[in-house]
């Protein structure tokens, strides 16, 4: 389970270490810290320090030391996933359910993909994309705002972006979910944009979700303009 550092800081945030601490071990306030006898070795003098402004502990007595998260997994000798869902149960902080987790999953990969992909037509624009460069520049798009929006070219083949994305060792379903490839009845994939000026679609966070594309090619069957298909992004 993998926990997102937002959600972790929220429940650092929600947690006070000295009444963490204290609802185990006995404190007694010292000044600025608090003083309790240490729940990790055996001892007769206090030696546990915890500290309200730093949220902190420390043993003087065994070395022992860490925050909130640490004293829970060495007191309760559990996991850090278990000491975060003890300390977000405690807070009253939902985590992410599996499910909610593996679509986050789904989703960073769809961006990254879709990001290979806009540079990946890029590069291609500026090497062997010469029609589909006239063919921008001609629409009025300047050099500057061709780099900018990451204007690119699919190269005029069944295969390019596939095998690129195979180096990259994306998997073929996400490709297909993110409308980059179709598949074919004997199983095989090809490039869904063939020979094409492509413009990145960006979400409102300025991450690559999409494809719109202009045919160059009069032979090309599809549309003039066709765009990626719906996706969970």
């Amino acid at each position: 389970m993998r926990i997102p550092p937002d959600k972790l800081d929220e429940i650092r945030n929600a947690t006070d270490i000295v009444d963490l601490v204290g609802s185990f071990v006995a404190l007694k306030k010292r000044g600025k810290n608090y003083l309790g006898i240490c729940p990790f070795h055996t001892e007769k003098t206090p030696s546990f320090n915890v500290s309200s402004d730093r949220q902190m502990y420390h043993c003087f007595g065994c070395g022992a030391g860490g925050n909130a998260f640490t004293f829970v997994m060495e007191y309760e000798k559990v996991s850090f996933i278990e000491a975060v869902r003890f300390l977000a149960g405690k807070a009253g902080i939902t985590l992410p359910s599996a499910d909610e987790e593996g679509a986050g999953a789904v989703h960073e990969q769809l961006y990254e993909v879709c990001r290979t992909a806009a540079q990946f037509y890029h590069n291609a624009l500026l090497g062997e994309g010469k029609l589909a460069l006239e063919y921008l520049r001609h629409r009025g798009f300047s050099d500057d705002t061709i780099r900018l929006f990451q204007l690119g070219y699919a190269p005029n083949s069944w295969d390019a972006f596939l095998k690129h994305s195979a180096e990259k060792k994306f998997p073929v379903e996400t490709l297909k979910l993110a409308g980059l490839i179709r598949g074919r009845e004997d199983g095989s994939s090809y490039d869904y944009f063939r020979g094409r000026a492509m413009f990145p679609i960006m979400s409102t966070t300025g991450r690559v979700v999409g494809f719109g594309a202009r045919k160059l090619f009069e032979e090309d069957p599809l549309g003039k303009y066709i765009n990626s298909p719906e996706t969970p992004v």
